[in-house]
């Protein structure tokens, strides 16, 4: 019983760090950003107070992902800092607690600091994006007036590649069609032109129609149909940096991807980026926890707290570079996100087990 009392008081003390060190590092980057946005918009009078506050916002967001490991590894060096220079950890020595029992409740706090980074701030961010572009009117995207739009789809004779463009975040119909048939042997069979398609009912209706089959005479219709996958939720821009988005997001991201026979790997590595967050988090308590096994009283332990601030940031430089080579394919996306980070977390559990054990 007086364990967890002690626990649960060490989780409060290291989420108050968390709380204060992340105010304080958003404070700062907002009242940065505030003025570049301020200095940005200003000759636009229908941006208000109201909307540069909620466009810094937005981008204060977008650090949040980022900045989340640096803020737990400070706050988990400050919170066993604190306790060691209180002698509280003497005191949990004295009351039976083990180097894993007083590490405890900051992995369990930085777990649930990720979780939260995962489910909350990723669908706001979104939500605010979409919010600050109506409110400044800017194209992006997400809210582009006319764009350029690809699509494959697998057919019963090979492939089907159509193009044209789109209006609109919610587009109903595509415009200046071109349709590709192509065979199972890489050639061109037909070539469809159209002024404009219609997709319902798993059936694209294209009107003005221009076929062309290749080695037969061109045939001009004034409609043709035929059944398609392509659906119209597939019509809307999803041509956005995949550090933005959710997790909730990628499945349908990564459908888009596929149906233009772009890369899933971005798409593929930002979702193991963020299923691995909770972990990552651990990872940095547990380098933190290298300065909780040396009390001040038998030695100075500025080498230690050092030592573990810079393994954190060796991890976050190793992981960057290697989430790079999975964004380019080079490495599967799994690896290239989880192999650094349960590395890390292996050697920094090895040492507190060496430390603490012999």
């Amino acid at each position: 019983m007086k364990i967890l009392l002690l626990q649960r008081y060490m989780f409060w003390h290291f989420l108050k760090s968390v709380a204060v060190l992340a105010v304080i590092a958003l404070a700062l980057a907002f009242i940065v950003d505030f003025v570049e946005v301020a200095d940005r918009y200003a000759d636009r009078e229908s941006v208000t107070t109201a909307i540069l506050v909620g466009i810094t916002g937005n981008r204060i967001l977008q650090l949040v992902s980022d900045i989340i490991p640096f803020v737990i590894l400070l706050a988990a060096v400050m919170h066993f800092s604190s306790l060691n220079r209180r002698l509280e950890l003497v005191v949990a020595r004295a009351g039976g607690m083990s180097v894993w029992q007083f590490v405890a409740p900051a992995i369990a706090g930085a777990f649930l600091v990720g979780v939260v980074t995962i489910l909350l701030i990723g669908p706001l961010t979104t939500y605010s994006t979409e919010w600050i572009a109506l409110a400044t009117g800017q194209k992006s995207t997400t809210l582009g007036e006319r764009r350029s739009l690809w699509l494959r789809e697998r057919t019963d004779a090979g492939t089907r590649v159509i193009g044209g463009t789109v209006e609109g975040s919610a587009p109903d119909a595509i415009y200046e069609v071109t349709v590709l048939d192509i065979g199972k042997d890489g050639a061109v069979k037909r070539r469809i032109d159209a002024d404009r398609a219609v997709i319902a009912d798993n059936k694209m209706v294209l009107d003005g129609v221009v076929e062309r089959p290749i080695g037969g005479r061109m045939v001009v219709r004034e409609t043709i149909d035929f059944p398609t996958d392509v659906t119209p939720a597939r019509l809307k821009p999803r041509e956005i940096d995949p550090r933005r988005l959710a997790l909730t997001d990628i499945p349908a991201a990564e459908s888009d991807a596929e149906a233009r026979g772009a890369s899933v790997a971005p798409l593929r590595t930002r979702m193991h980026q963020l299923l691995a967050k909770p972990i990552t988090l651990i990872v940095m308590v547990i380098f933190a926890a290298t300065v909780a096994v040396k009390f001040e009283r038998t030695g100075p332990v500025l080498r230690l707290i050092a030592g573990g601030v810079a393994a954190g940031f060796l991890l976050y430089v190793v992981s960057v570079l290697s989430e790079g080579f999975g964004s380019a394919g080079l490495i599967a996306p799994a690896i290239a996100v989880w192999v650094p980070i349960l590395v890390a977390g292996l050697m920094g559990t090895a040492f507190l087990i060496q430390r603490e054990d012999g």
